[in-house]
């Protein structure tokens, strides 16, 4: 007697290691595309977690404690704008990057506007301050979070400024630890100026015009992260096939496979079934392209040929998913179903029985339009 499942294994080792290749190709490499500011540097052996840059922005600066869940005083500037996240070195304590930086400012001869350490700086002050110049690309809170959700009692504010005759410059600098074993800062650097940007029109015949783009990769994993409902297909290793809809935080999958039987010997039949079911899952966003899902699975076996015929088959259990997302179309997961509950009764008497099944694990892809 032979065993078949409709299966689509093969299919997705190779799409799974076409996603792989994909994924390392898309690896950003932060130590080419950032760099420090000429004058205000990184400390030590510090790395550069998130970098955003403007030449004209707008940027308010904290000049006084947290009183009330806001900044008690503050300054509106404009100019060029140099914002970077820095995860500190592992051996070193948030003070000491704190008491670095007072001396290389007080050294280069800039103006100590405001300095606070923990509850000087008022209660919860991290978030708000931040708040005043958060980063415009914060995806899953991986650019804030380190700071403002860091230990408050670790944690210290400067707000720093040197005038050289018309040139004005001012720096801002948040250190926090608590978040990750290591020190992280937010150093911000600001070079006052009037905008120097123009409004220009350019036209061209239809025919020179070139095909516009109208997205990108990122801006399409955008629109999952903005509430945009996507629809696609879901494979598994266990032999699955289904349906994917898959928003911000939220995961649906309708899905089912077969199990045929042939060769079998004469006077039994064994069953031919069919298995329907799906999961749902609420994702949590801590990363850029991963989210951790939580949710349950629940299957339905329906008898198709064979000399037993189920009343009831049922699969139910607890659901905790990895999804790493590569590109703008697949989506890679790993799959944990810590235990399952099985039910089984057939048309005979007294035939009703409950299980449960040891933890089992899967991997998966799914494929979004």
């Amino acid at each position: 007697m032979k065993k078949r499942k409709s299966s689509v294994l093969n299919f997705f080792i190779v799409l799974a290691l076409l996603n792989f290749m994909n994924f390392l190709n898309e690896i950003p490499v932060y130590s080419q595309e950032a760099g420090d500011h000429a004058e205000i540097g990184r400390y030590g052996s510090s790395s550069v977690r998130h970098q955003e840059l403007g030449n004209f922005s707008e940027y308010i600066l904290a000049l006084g404690p947290v009183r009330n869940d806001s900044v008690s005083e503050s300054l509106k500037i404009e100019g060029k704008v140099m914002m970077t996240l820095y995860e500190g070195p592992s051996d070193a304590s948030s003070y000491e990057i704190y008491h670095a930086y007072r001396d290389l400012l007080v050294s280069g001869q800039y103006d100590i506007l405001y300095s606070c350490s923990g509850s000087e700086c008022g209660t919860g002050f991290l978030s708000p301050v931040y708040q005043l110049a958060p980063f415009a690309y914060n995806y899953g809170y991986n650019n804030s979070a380190p700071i403002t959700n860091g230990s408050q009692d670790f944690s210290y504010l400067i707000t720093a400024r040197k005038s050289i005759g018309e040139k004005t410059t001012y720096v801002s600098l948040i250190v926090s630890q608590g978040w990750f074993k290591f020190p992280v800062y937010k150093l911000d650097v600001i070079e006052v100026q009037k905008s120097g940007g123009k409004i220009s029109s350019i036209q061209m015949a239809k025919e020179d015009s070139p095909p516009v783009r109208v997205s990108s990769d990122r801006n399409l994993m955008k629109d999952e992260d903005n509430g945009v409902l996507r629809f696609g297909f879901h494979m598994s290793g266990d032999s699955y096939f289904g349906l994917l809809l898959r928003a911000r935080h939220f995961e649906f999958v309708i899905k089912g496979y077969a199990e045929l039987f042939d060769g079998f010997p004469e006077g039994f039949r064994p069953d031919d079934m069919l298995m329907i079911g799906g999961h749902i899952s609420y994702l949590f966003r801590p990363w850029e392209k991963a989210d951790i899902g939580a949710g349950f699975d629940l299957r339905q076996g329906i008898s198709v040929t064979g000399n037993i015929k189920y009343v009831q088959y049922i699969d139910v259990g607890p659901m905790l998913s990895f999804n790493y997302r590569p590109g703008k179309h697949f989506v890679l997961s790993g799959l944990f179903y810590p235990f399952w509950l099985n039910t089984r009764e057939t048309d005979a008497d007294d035939s009703f029985s409950l299980a449960v099944q040891i933890p089992r694990a899967s991997v998966a892809l799914g494929f979004l339009f």
